[in-house]
């Protein structure tokens, strides 16, 4: 059976690299996607969630204040998410590191309690997610892209 599935929930993505050997990742989240970014030791992936509160029901999220090596600085981490809460729906997920809130920087978490406090009946909060991708070389560029022959005239 097919699903059909919008264009920001599905990714293909393909990096040649120098030494001609192409990889390839399908991504599929639930969340549109900001920004994704790859290096030797982690990849990246910068999502904006919309969280709706519910007037009836706790968030369901808890924060902790951790040192990340790989930004050289302390980050408010999303530490718990409680099952069936407005954060659950969301998608916001264990270990996201906490970006900003309706725009603003977040850089402690009593300062991320405040403005989530004072936000009205939704709000949005960037966080990035570590991923684990996995490269899996397909095949060299060269076998996909053949070289015709020089073109240039004369």
């Amino acid at each position: 059976m097919l699903v059909p599935v919008e264009l920001n929930d599905y990714l293909n993505v393909i990096a040649v690299n120098v030494d001609s050997s192409i990889h390839s990742w399908n991504i599929s989240d639930s969340a549109a996607w900001v920004e994704m970014v790859q290096s030797e030791t982690s990849s990246l992936m910068t999502l904006d969630i919309t969280v709706f509160k519910n007037p009836l029901q706790q968030l369901g999220i808890l924060f902790k204040q951790e040192f990340i090596a790989e930004r050289y600085q302390a980050c408010v981490v999303v530490e718990t998410v409680m099952p069936q809460s407005p954060a659950s729906v969301a998608d916001l997920r264990c270990g996201d590191i906490v970006v900003a809130v309706d725009g603003k920087h977040i850089t402690s978490m009593a300062q991320a309690a405040r403005i989530i406090k004072g936000t009205g009946d939704k709000f949005t909060i960037r966080v990035e997610r570590q991923l684990n991708l996995k490269a899996q070389p397909l095949e060299s560029a060269d076998k996909i892209f053949p070289k015709v022959g020089n073109f240039a005239t004369s």
